[in-house]
């Protein structure tokens, strides 16, 4: 006789039968603004490139053009603006805006263009220093010799990789400072909706990256929890959907061999999620956040 164990045996290996991620199926396209600065040789196709091309492959109809690193708000407003008219020439009729840090101020300036206006769905905003920023505060008060250098260098850096645009260090940074924000929206008046992400770590190297530790410091003493670029407080706008637990190298996707958590991908497709939520209900739904990467 032949003897059978009848019970049932684990599976150790099975192959899903769709086993790719289901396509967010989000109507309107999306552009991405990236924020002050450039990595140069790290990034060459600008600091959003990659998370352009992720959100791509999960069906999202995403660019990330890029506009001078280094210059004030209403040069760099400009520039957006003159990509968005490129962008809406082509064909296309309206769109979601995702600005990362100083470009949400920007989006902020679009927002009340009446020609353009119309045609933005909504602007969500990453770790923008609504407010405005203790750390330009903290770097235009420093002595001047030391700010004609940091403005220097950054004159070389952004025509450098930007070789059509005027760049402007000090202007960028006079801009950023709390009263200079205060003024400058005091009158500020729009009927696109605004949504926002804060951002916060601990001082943990596995977290913060080390680039961001002074900054971290100094943002943490005088406005709280920061990402070590820009506070919670201060990235708080609109309706405020969640906090973002990454330092502000990470929304880049830069991270240090050592990196624990939360991967901006992750981020990315919770954004696009909530957005498909908007357009069938007209209500954003609060971030989720995951490791997974």
């Amino acid at each position: 006789m032949t003897v059978t164990d009848s019970r049932p045996h684990p599976k150790r290996f099975e192959i899903a039968d769709f086993p790719q991620p289901a396509l967010i199926p989000l109507n309107t396209p999306v552009v991405l603004m990236h924020g002050f600065g450039t990595l140069g040789p790290l990034m060459p196709e600008g600091l959003l490139h990659e998370a352009a091309m992720f959100l791509r492959s999960q069906g999202i109809r995403a660019i990330a053009p890029t506009v001078t690193p280094f210059a004030s708000l209403a040069y760099r407003a400009d520039q957006w603006k003159s990509r968005l008219r490129v962008f809406f020439s082509e064909g296309n009729d309206s769109v979601h805006l995702i600005a990362h840090s100083m470009a949400g101020l920007e989006a902020r300036l679009i927002a009340q263009d009446p020609q353009l206006a119309p045609y933005i769905k909504s602007v969500t905003t990453i770790a923008t220093p609504h407010h405005g920023s203790c750390l330009a505060k903290t770097i235009i008060e420093q002595p001047k010799f030391l700010k004609q250098w940091m403005d220097a260098v950054g004159r070389w850096v952004g025509d450098l990789v930007s070789p059509h645009g005027a760049s402007h260090f000090s202007a960028a940074i006079e801009d950023l400072t709390p009263d200079a924000v205060q003024a400058r929206f005091l009158d500020e008046s729009t009927t696109v909706p605004f949504f926002s992400y804060s951002a916060s770590v601990g001082p943990s190297p596995t977290t913060l990256h080390p680039c961001l530790a002074l900054p971290h410091s100094v943002i943490q003493r005088h406005e709280g929890p920061n990402d070590g670029i820009v506070s919670e407080r201060s990235a708080r706008y609109g309706t405020h959907l969640g906090r973002i637990s990454m330092d502000h190298a990470a929304h880049v996707g830069l991270h240090t061999p050592i990196h624990r958590g939360l991967k901006m991908t992750s981020v990315w497709t919770s954004i696009m999620r909530s957005l498909v939520c908007y357009e069938e209900t007209g209500h954003m739904e609060p971030i989720e956040q995951s490791s997974s990467k």
